[in-house]
């Protein structure tokens, strides 16, 4: 079974310069990260290479203009990769709705599985889409940031430049 040609784009959001991996021919995203390529690559189980292109596709362009101009849900429009299980689509579709800032335990009652909010934070420490689908809105139960895959200070930054942080 051969895989997709893919493809990668940098963008530049608040937490810094986000790279984009994407399948060529659906520009679906299949990873995103404050990473290298080879890294979003690995994390995402697939097999290089991927090209890169020569300028950000349109449409992903105008969601990340839209969502550095402050219009938070402007990414929600980015066709993401789904392989997931229900559970995880749920939780997934459930943050992508988060205005703000919720904790673990109000995004499993918003995913539809309030008492799940452990298997809520193996979802977002799993979020293969950073910032498309917004894991850096889950903060711990007492209101404090916790843990961000790509570090606190990204995480501070998004959520500043969303208006979630004084």
């Amino acid at each position: 079974m051969s895989q997709t040609a893919l493809a990668y784009c940098q963008v530049t959001t608040s937490g810094g310069e986000l790279t984009l991996l994407l399948e060529s021919a659906s520009q679906t995203v299949v990873a995103a990260g404050y990473a290298t390529v080879a890294k979003l690559l690995q994390q995402a189980g697939r097999r290089g290479p991927a090209e890169p292109l020569r300028q950000v596709p349109r449409q992903l362009a105008l969601a990340f203009a839209a969502y550095n101009a402050g219009q938070v849900h402007a990414l929600d429009q980015i066709t993401v990769a789904d392989g997931a299980s229900r559970f995880n689509r749920a939780v997934t579709q459930a943050m992508r709705q988060v205005t703000g800032t919720v904790s673990y335990g109000q995004l499993a009652v918003l995913a539809g599985y309030p008492g799940a909010s452990r298997a809520v934070g193996s979802v977002c420490s799993s979020n293969l889409v950073a910032v498309i689908v917004p894991c850096h809105r889950v903060v711990k139960a007492d209101g404090s940031l916790g843990n961000y895959g790509y570090g606190v200070q990204v995480k501070e930054a998004l959520l500043r430049a969303e208006g979630a942080l004084d």
